[in-house]
């Protein structure tokens, strides 16, 4: 099973009076479970060091969750790749950029704080 990313954060109730205003009774609800903001820590250069990184050229049909499927065997670690690379979504990979997956995974998720 693989490791998520919110297994680490915690669950915060917002009962925000502005929601309360807008949202909670057309939801039908008092409160929004919400996860908390993730901190992840960037490995450190003796850490990076000690990865296997392959560089790869981003095209028009790259997708992080099939490259991560390519190199992890599970599709569920594309935030691993984006967070590696400092590039939250897939939006901010232009065509032609040269990013990087990081390897071992076990290895990247302990120097991520995961």
């Amino acid at each position: 099973m693989a490791i998520s990313r919110y297994d680490s954060r915690q669950l915060i109730y917002n009962e925000d009076e502005g929601y309360r205003k807008s949202l909670f009774k057309s939801r039908g609800v008092n409160r929004i479970v919400q996860y908390d903001t993730a901190q992840f820590s960037y490995p450190a250069t003796d850490e990076i060091s000690n990865l296997d990184v392959i560089n790869l050229r981003w095209n028009s049909a790259s997708r992080l969750y099939n490259i991560s499927n390519e190199y992890y065997g599970s599709p569920e670690y594309w935030w691993v790749i984006a967070l590696y690379n400092q590039k939250p979504t897939e939006a901010d990979f232009k065509i032609g950029d040269i990013f990087y997956v990081p390897r071992p995974l076990e290895d990247v998720l302990g120097y991520l704080g995961v």
